[in-house]
This record gives structure tokens, sequence and C-alpha cells, in this order.
């Protein structure tokens, strides 16, 4: 999924949720989400990337920090726009739908894609499994066959184990997000990272992100480590 020279570290977001799936689930996540990009930038990172598709806090997070946080979500989507005119969107569930709706509304996608789909899974649920390839390549299908997709966009960053195998046996791209937001966090670090700089207002709300219920599953493991460039 990295280049050579890059290494990707992983801080757990902690909190009490263990999927960010609505609006509500966003808001809540906010704050632990904020908390974990400044630790991130703090520790050297130089860029961040949010594991959620749906891009949760990304706004407040590219305001926060000096250095690119990136959304899979929005990645995705755009090198879905270069592969083709009509986008397919998998999602896990449908209760997913109405945040993503909106997403794809802010992001200025609603008439690129063609087709929004639940598969009905369950995000703790789902990892390396014949069952879940089976749900994604069929209804992958479906919106091949159906509304003529011409790309389709894996819409749960937690779908990633199956995205290789299901992409070999499809006749149309298949985007796993975080794998497109590595290369724009690589792209974007290739090109000197943010452009110009950015003036901050300091927020009176700043120390919120020092509070312990915060900072209790802040930790970093290691992942994958190729050279110095960092990726969050």
């Amino acid at each position: 999924m990295v280049s050579p020279g890059t290494e990707v570290c992983i801080f757990p977001l902690g909190g009490p949720g263990d999927a960010i799936e609505t609006e509500l689930d966003e808001a809540l996540a906010t704050p632990f989400i904020l908390a974990r990009v400044r630790e991130a930038a703090q520790a050297g990172c130089d860029a961040i990337i949010i594991d959620c598709a749906l891009d949760p806090a990304l706004a407040a997070a590219s305001t926060l920090v000096d250095v690119p946080v990136i959304g899979p979500g929005r990645s995705a989507l755009s090198l879905a726009a270069a592969l083709g005119d009509r986008i397919a969107l998998l999602l896990h569930d449908a209760v997913a739908l109405p945040a993503f709706r909106r997403r794809l509304a802010m992001y200025g996608f609603s008439e690129r894609v063609v087709s929004v789909r639940a598969l009905g899974l369950q995000i703790l649920r789902m990892g390396v499994d014949r069952a879940v390839e089976q749900v994604v390549e069929t209804t992958a299908r479906v919106a091949v066959d159906e509304e003529g997709a011409e790309v389709v966009i894996l819409g749960c960053t937690g779908l990633a184990p199956v995205a290789e195998r299901v992409r070999s046996r499809l006749p149309v791209p298949l985007i796993e997000p975080v794998a497109a937001a590595v290369r724009v966090a690589e792209s974007m670090l290739a090109a000197g990272g943010i452009p110009g700089e950015r003036e901050r207002r300091p927020s009176p709300w700043l120390p919120v992100l020092d509070w312990p219920e915060l900072c209790s599953g802040s930790g970093r493991a290691e992942e994958e480590s190729t050279g110095d460039k960092k990726v969050d």
C-alpha cells in the first residue's frame, strides 16, 4: 500500500465507540479525532489520514495542524472521477446512507455517483471473510450491470482486507479508500505539502483536547517502516 521511503504509524482513536457511521457519531467522536491528529503532528508525522471513509472532522482537523490531513472518502472519490464518469459507492450498512449522501453533495459528487448501495454488514464483523467478499462482489456487479457503474468505491475502510481479491474478479476498477488516501498523502508531500502559509485564529476550545478522557486512548504503534516519510 505504501511506497518505499514511507513509514506508517497508527494512533488508536480511543473513546467509547467502535465505529463512526452517522453524523451524530461524527460529532461525538470529533474531540477524540482532533486529539489524535494533534498527537500525530507533534510526533513528527508529515501527513495524517483519518481512518474512516466518511472523513469525520476533516475540515476541523485540517485547520488544527501544519501538515496535510487527508480524508479517505474524498481521496477515493477524486481517484474514481479520474477513472470513470459513473461511480458506485458501496456502504457497509444503510445506517450510513444519510451521512454519505450529504458528504457527496458537499464534495460535489452527487451527480457522478450513480449508485449508492448498502451491503448489510456490521463493521466489527468485517474482515477477511469469504462471505464478505461474496457480498461485496455481488453488489458491485449489480451496480455495474444495472446502473452502468464504471468504477466502484468501497465506502468503509473496514473492507480493506477483501479489496484485493474482489478487485481481481470485477470488470471495472475497485478503489479502497485508505490506499487512495496514502497515495494522495505521498503525492502532496512530494509536491511540497500544504501550499502557502495559513493563518489560524486560536480557539478557546483547544484546552478540551488536553482532557484526560481524550488522552486515555492515546498510543502509537508502528505498523510499517520503509523510510523517513511518516503518514498516520
